[in-house]
């Protein structure tokens, strides 16, 4: 387990070796040009590793300030943030969405007004993954009724923050999220006027894909960071306390068709080694509870994990299609154990 291999400085510099020797090896196997990774040990962050190429038609390798799309590890942040301004009073866990609003937050929908903040961020609100193209959003089953991860209910609650606070999100998140966290690299918006270096997607067969641009804020899925900034707010999540108490606090079980929203609700089997909370998946496996996240933007896939008891954890981005192959065999082969995390994301991606 990752709690072994990270129990103690011994063990530590032991996992590193192993790291250095395997990594290179699988990026080649599974056809990943690129990865960073960086590991948390007793609350803070210890070390940070890089392997291979930034993109694999010019060999520019990655470094530990290496910028990746990370997708909805975004979730987490905003999440973070949301949950501070329920503290503050600003926005209550339980009030209405439409409350906040001069009109529904789901024209239409006659569901809506039991749309709330922690419905969102446990994901169930009953709103779609993403709506189909020219679709008008609309919930697909009774809020509160099942787990239904959706990346539209994010969105929803971003205009809400914007219309409760007034604040731009990017100037929020920044202020609120990334300045504490010391999250130094790390961006909601990439316009191409950047100047960090930044790691190139790759299809599963390796072909280069141009870089998207991201002009506006989308909490749900345009962040982009390092991996030493994803363990620097693993960090300050696990030496905050009064904001982990709610964020790491289950709201409910989850199943294997987390974004199906047309599968009928006996069809999905639920896994009680895995909770949802607010903002963070939860894993109850042999060696300890953990929190969680994933990130899948198609041509870059991330994965971060912590375990609060034992202070530790890692967080790992990729440049490839086939990147979640590599982080499942960091995990389970190099440092050994079981999962339940990624049992579950296994069947939930192949469901």
């Amino acid at each position: 387990m990752i709690i072994d291999a990270l129990r103690g400085y011994r063990a530590e510099r032991t996992f590193r070796r192993r790291l250095e020797e395997s990594v290179p090896w699988l990026l080649q196997a599974e056809t990943v040009p690129g990865l960073a990774l960086s590991l948390v040990r007793d609350g803070r962050a210890t070390w940070d590793g890089a392997f291979g190429a930034r993109r694999s038609d010019a060999g520019d390798p990655v470094t530990p300030n290496t910028v990746f799309e990370a997708g909805s590890l975004g979730k987490p942040v905003f999440a973070y943030t949301v949950l501070q301004l329920c503290h503050e009073g600003v926005l209550d866990l339980d009030t209405p969405l439409d409350d906040y609003l001069s009109s529904p937050c789901v024209p239409g929908d006659r569901r809506s007004p039991r749309i709330t903040t922690r419905r969102v961020l446990s994901h169930t609100t009953g709103l779609p993954y993403w709506r189909r193209t020219g679709e008008a959003l609309a919930t697909y089953v009774e809020p509160g009724e099942r787990f239904l991860y959706s990346g539209e209910a994010f969105i929803v609650l971003q205009h809400v923050v914007e219309r409760a606070t007034g604040r731009s999100p990017s100037a929020l998140l920044s202020e609120r999220a990334f300045g504490p966290a010391g999250m130094l690299d790390s961006t909601f918006v990439w316009d191409g006027t950047e100047t960090q270096p930044f790691a190139l997607g790759h299809r599963a067969d390796g072909t280069v894909v141009r870089k998207s641009l991201w002009p506006k804020t989308e909490v749900a899925g345009s962040l982009h960071t390092t991996a030493r900034d994803v363990a620097a707010f693993l960090c300050h999540i696990m030496n905050d306390p009064v904001i982990a108490r709610d964020m790491l606090k289950a709201q409910g079980p989850v199943n294997d068709r987390p974004w199906h929203r047309d599968a009928p609700l006996g069809s999905c089997a639920i896994d009680e080694r895995v909770s949802w909370g607010l903002g963070w998946g939860l894993g109850a496996g042999p060696d300890g509870t953990s929190f969680w996240h994933w990130g899948d933007n198609g041509c870059y896939r991330a994965f971060a994990i912590a375990y609060p008891d034992e202070g530790c954890g890692v967080a790992i981005l990729t440049n490839s299609e086939n990147g979640q192959r590599v982080i499942a065999r960091i995990l389970r082969d190099v440092a050994g154990g079981a999962y339940p995390e990624l049992d579950w994301l296994d069947r939930a991606c192949e469901s």
